[in-house]
């Protein structure tokens, strides 16, 4: 009994250190939340004494997504894919069930392209506020600055608040900011249908690169 043990513990020893572990995890939204609420949908909402329709985009997930893995998520429009990625990035809770998230520093979610940008602020300085809120320091972003330009080919562009970009250039910037500071973990979510040809084949290539 003992030996086996100690064999199983070696075996656990060997596998790569888990990054995320999902136990169990359910997340649903409010349905009239979700949609523009009507005055039918309050007023089914009054005939059934205030009850809320539930929208259960996860329901008992158990997950474990190891060191160096590539992990892909497919499935039907609604099957809750970006809902995942959003509680594994902590920018929503579950209702129920245990997320951890372990042995990673920087974990960087590109999510929806330009997504924190602060409209009045310049390419150049949401750079450096989307650095730190990744976790790094100022100097660390700031020695990637001219790859990032150079990435994003904003070129003087940079300096002008991006309230001013078009959808092709935050989606360069973000993608350049996000995958030139080399993230531990890179979370990304249907964002290369943004940009022209070929700017989604430098994304490919640079994907390829961080794999």
């Amino acid at each position: 009994m003992f030996n086996n043990h100690l064999n199983q513990q070696k075996k656990d020893a060997a596998k790569p250190r888990p990054i995320f572990t999902l136990e169990n995890v359910s997340v649903h939204f409010d349905k009239h939340a979700i949609r523009q609420r009507s005055l039918k949908t309050m007023l089914g909402q009054a005939l059934r004494g205030g009850q809320r329709e539930q929208v259960e985009a996860l329901r008992h997930i158990n997950l474990t997504i190891r060191e160096g893995e590539q992990v892909g998520l497919i499935g039907r429009n609604g099957a809750g894919k970006s809902t995942l990625l959003r509680v594994l990035t902590g920018v929503i809770f579950p209702q129920s069930g245990m997320v951890k998230i372990s042995h990673a520093r920087h974990i960087v979610p590109l999510l929806e392209l330009g997504i924190g940008f602060q409209p009045d602020l310049s390419g150049r300085e949401n750079c450096i506020l989307a650095g730190i809120i990744m976790g790094y320091r100022k100097a660390e972003i700031e020695a990637r600055m001219e790859s990032i330009i150079a990435f994003s080919e904003l070129g003087d562009f940079i300096d002008e608040p991006v309230k001013h970009y078009s959808s092709g250039m935050y989606a360069r910037l973000a993608f350049a900011i996000a995958t030139d500071v080399r993230p531990d973990v890179l979370v990304v979510d249907e964002v290369f249908g943004v940009g022209d040809e070929f700017f989604m084949r430098k994304c490919t290539a640079r994907m390829q690169q961080l794999m």
